[in-house]
């Protein structure tokens, strides 16, 4: 049987930063992936702020920095809207993952490829874990995989509400700027349509909690707009997104981080700086616990769920209709109209009051705007 102080379910972002914090804190540590090879498309847009680069020292000329972003468009029904200005990147996941999982190897941790977690009892003071490669022995479990995560399921038990995603990649770039662009539609409740350029490229996606059927009905007449079709795409993903959080997000030796604990934005369904974040607490978590002997086994979780942006990320905004794309879509392209070509943070509450249409849909407005730049740092 194989045995480690630590074992990661899921080699993403989530896990990759959790293992190398415990491996430079001395922790052995072994990550589980239950993909064989990272040739598979990952169901992701790829894009992170200049916030996520800056916590993790992160250089925005990276090798693995596809395009720079400048700023982020919201595009109503009838074309109007308005802008937030926020740099970031757009990612090769790829490239970025085995750049982090070399990281991850040179601190002397180990990476195993197909190692799908299946099951985990408790026995002494730690796991006796099943995956497809065997059994192995641990003291702390971290689940990091996704949001369908089999540790989530297995110990867990929390209810869980997903979103649908599907991506198009295309190997030519319509757009000249630097913009993430999104497309608001009353017909996708607490999601959108979405272009985001990549250099060379672009990745043009939906979001929403409706059926796959539905969606790509949507995405086939947005494409049309764009005066692109289905055929030209050189990449097609698909994937699920959690839209709960579990709390507690985790139990006696065993922690959920990213996907798995449901840590993506309410708003913008972002989830990689979560990821990252929720990883690297994870792992100090465990650190601090092993310095203070931790003898029942929830000193981990007592601190983890301390580190979590809980009061920015509210967990009662999960599935609430604080999104725009909830607002009909005569009401969008009224606020499209009020706010052409200014920033988000303009809000101009006396012309939302001169459009009578509007009344009753300023609280609402003003609510969103705030509970944005609250949670703005997790955006995306």
């Amino acid at each position: 049987m194989n045995g480690a102080e630590v074992l990661i379910a899921g080699g993403g972002p989530a896990g990759l930063l959790a293992g190398i914090t415990l491996a430079e804190g001395g922790m052995e540590t072994v990550i589980l992936e239950r993909r064989r090879g990272d040739t598979l498309p990952v169901a992701c847009a790829e894009a992170v702020s200049s916030r996520l680069l800056r916590r993790f020292g992160w250089p925005k000329d990276a090798p693995w920095v596809k395009a720079e972003v400048k700023e982020i468009q919201i595009i109503m029904p009838n074309g109007k809207g308005f802008y937030i200005p926020d740099e970031g990147v757009c990612l090769e996941r790829r490239e970025w993952e085995r750049w982090l999982r070399s990281l991850f190897e040179e601190k002397g941790g180990k990476y195993r490829w197909g190692g799908r977690f299946l099951d985990a009892t408790p026995e002494g003071e730690g796991w006796r874990v099943r995956t497809e490669e065997g059994e192995w022995r641990c003291r702390y479990l971290l689940g990091c995989d996704g949001a369908r995560s089999r540790v989530a399921q297995i110990l867990h038990r929390g209810k869980r509400r997903w979103l649908l995603a599907i991506q198009y990649k295309f190997p030519f770039n319509p757009f000249q700027d630097k913009a993430l662009r999104f497309y608001l539609r009353e017909e996708l409740p607490g999601g959108y349509l979405y272009a985001f350029p990549r250099g060379d490229e672009v990745s043009v996606g939906v979001v929403a909690s409706k059926g796959g059927r539905e969606l790509r009905s949507s995405l086939r007449r947005f494409l049309e707009e764009l005066g692109m079709t289905p055929s030209q795409r050189k990449e097609f993903v698909a994937g699920l997104i959690p839209h709960s959080i579990l709390l507690p997000p985790g139990g006696r030796r065993y922690l959920l981080c990213g996907d798995a604990a449901g840590l993506i934005h309410p708003m913008t369904a972002a989830g990689i700086h979560l990821a990252c974040y929720s990883g690297q607490m994870a792992a100090r978590a465990i650190l601090e616990a092993r310095e203070k002997k931790d003898p029942d086994g929830l000193l981990p979780l007592r601190i983890y769920t301390k580190s979590l942006p809980l009061k920015a990320i509210r967990p009662h905004w999960y599935g609430s209709n604080i999104h725009l794309s909830y607002l009909p879509d005569r009401i969008l392209g009224l606020v499209g109209e009020c706010l052409e070509g200014k920033p988000f943070s303009a809000y101009p509450l006396k012309e939302f009051l001169h459009r009578r249409a509007l009344w009753p849909w300023v609280p609402k407005l003003l609510l969103m705007k705030r509970r944005y730049y609250r949670s703005k740092e997790w955006t995306w």
